[in-house]
């Protein structure tokens, strides 16, 4: 039923050789143009030295400049005097 309504075919899976002529012959018959190859590439990510390098700098702004920057004071983030 579902593949008269789909256009489909259906193969009774019980008989193996009847299901393995059908399958070769629909290949055979199909054109060669349908299986075209595809070609996937996975990339490595490679952001971790520039997250490693951003972190230390951060890392050392804020151990050794104790004093605020210029910019930072003019900011007056907490209502300071």
């Amino acid at each position: 039923m579902i593949a008269e309504v789909s256009g489909g075919e259906y193969i009774d899976g019980n008989e193996t050789q009847e299901v393995l002529d059908f399958v070769s012959d629909k290949l055979k018959s199909m054109d060669k143009k349908e299986f075209e190859a595809k070609k996937f590439v996975s990339y490595k990510d490679q952001f971790q030295a520039f997250l490693l390098a951003g972190f230390l700098l951060l890392l050392i702004e804020i151990f050794l400049f104790e004093t605020k920057t210029k910019w930072v004071q003019d900011l007056n983030l907490f209502n300071e005097k």
